[in-house]
């Protein structure tokens, strides 16, 4: 689901469907789960280390993900991706939009879900939360 311009959200289905990332012109992809490792495409960045688990750190790869989510913009399109493009992926997307865009996560959650469901974990959204006073001083 396209969540803003050259910026997609979604399943390990959607990762591996080669058909699919054509259709979109996804030259980038940000795996969020080590289960999922995507074969074919050259520009990509997993974050194999993080789990769906309330006690994950996952604001520790923020930093990390924003930068590849920002550059893959800038040279093409990106698709974020966990197992079910829910929790860790939509996580990630939200920590971006507050990072790029100012958003809060208040904000960045309601306009993801515009178009796709998401539901991070509890421990996930207390980081967002932490990561948002962080960001926005």
């Amino acid at each position: 689901n396209l969540v803003l311009e050259n910026l997609w959200l979604g399943d390990h289905v959607a990762a591996n469907s080669e058909l699919l990332l054509n259709k979109h012109e996804v030259t980038h992809i940000l795996n969020v789960t080590n289960e999922h490792p995507t074969d074919f495409q050259p520009n990509s960045l997993q974050v194999d280390t993080a789990y769906d688990s309330e006690t994950e750190n996952l604001m520790q790869h923020f930093e990390a993900t924003n930068k590849f989510i920002d550059q893959a913009r800038e040279q093409g399109c990106v698709l974020v991706h966990c197992h079910a493009g829910v929790s860790r992926s939509a996580s990630v997307v939200i920590a971006y939009l507050v990072w790029k865009n100012g958003w809060s996560t208040t904000q960045a959650f309601k306009h993801i879900k515009k178009s796709r469901f998401i539901m991070p974990n509890n421990g996930f959204v207390l980081q967002l939360k932490e990561y948002q006073n962080l960001v926005r001083g």
